[in-house]
């Protein structure tokens, strides 16, 4: 597993030399190296460490000063989301998505980012999944269900299950799951899971809910090409 401290020059460099390939809720998604990108949770570190209000902060962190600043600022205090982040790798590496989340990235010490593996010819299944047959898409499915159920079998359930959360390689129709790392997949001991099902139902549920989603897509697309 990748254990890598940052220095507040690598970390401003990530930030702001456009090597951005995704945002999201947490912060953002670089390019670190071949085949691996970093997500870089300048979010959670200011809502977390500094107790600051994150709702107007896109607009705020608009240059190199403010940032380092906000890095400067960090207080000491527990690193239970490093710890925790940790052994949550720990128990990824015995499923089949164990490379996804590759280590882990920090600043003096306290979790700022996750290094996950580069998809390289994989495609969003939402983008995918209407110009894949009838056969296809069934696979596709299976396959998803499949992965689900390894990661289930090992306590971590995640929950926020959507088809921007699902990558798909169209040559073999691999699928790869993404956003392990974040706060709605559940890691879990079996015993908490058989206390506590209903975490495993919502999952499930969530599922279902896609596929009625993607379900709409084709009758949408069969619509247009009628």
């Amino acid at each position: 597993m990748i254990k890598k401290e940052l220095s507040l020059d690598e970390i401003n460099k990530l930030l702001f030399e456009n090597r951005s390939i995704g945002q999201g809720t947490y912060g953002i998604v670089t390019k670190y190296e071949e085949g691996t990108l970093l997500k870089i949770y300048y979010k959670d570190i200011i809502e977390t460490y500094l107790s600051r209000d994150i709702s107007k902060l896109d607009k705020e962190i608009e240059n190199k000063i403010e940032i380092e600043q906000f890095m400067k600022e960090i207080r000491p205090e527990k690193r239970t989301k490093l710890e925790e982040m940790t052994s949550n790798i720990d128990q990824l590496r015995k499923t089949k998505s164990s490379s996804l989340i590759k280590g882990v990235a920090t600043y003096r010490g306290y979790l700022i980012g996750v290094f996950v593996e580069e998809y390289k010819g994989y495609e969003l299944l939402e983008k995918i999944f209407a110009k894949l047959n009838e056969e296809e898409r069934n696979k596709v499915l299976d396959n998803a269900s499949t992965c689900l159920g390894d990661l289930y079998r090992n306590g971590i359930i995640p929950r926020d299950i959507k088809e921007d959360n699902i990558m798909v390689r169209k040559e073999d129709l691999d699928i790869k799951l993404i956003d392990l790392d974040d706060s709605e997949t559940r890691y879990e001991t079996e015993e908490y899971l058989e206390e506590f099902p209903h975490i495993k139902k919502d999952a499930i549920k969530a599922f279902e809910n896609m596929k009625k989603r993607l379900e709409d897509i084709i009758e949408q697309s069969e619509g247009i090409d009628r």
